[in-house]
């Protein structure tokens, strides 16, 4: 199974009316068919709440979209040294960038 890593900010416009929604609903749909595992931080969940809170949008509906998305295909991860301290070199150095080909 590949594995992506999905942004808080890409999760929140399922729910947000914002000009890239129908992208991003579209995106999350397609990791699901083509069965990625979507890998988020532990921080995801706070991110999305607070976004929905300070949106008209449900805080109890926001946390729902976490939960359906978890049984499917989305992993919340707590955080250890080890990628910390990845996400350190990856921010100093960058690194290879891919593209989703079923989005080209």
């Amino acid at each position: 199974m590949s594995k992506v890593v999905l942004d808080s900010c890409v999760f929140c416009k399922l729910f947000l009316d914002e000009p890239d929604h129908q992208e991003a609903m579209a995106l999350i749909t397609e990791l699901s068919l083509q069965n990625y595992q979507v890998l988020v931080p532990s921080l995801f969940l706070y991110e999305v709440l607070s976004i929905a809170g300070a949106s008209p949008f449900p805080l109890n509906k926001a946390y729902a979209l976490i939960a359906q998305y978890q049984l499917a295909n989305l992993e919340i991860l707590e955080l250890d040294q080890l990628t910390i301290a990845k996400a350190i070199e990856i921010c100093e150095h960058g690194h290879k960038k891919i593209w989703l080909s079923f989005f080209l």
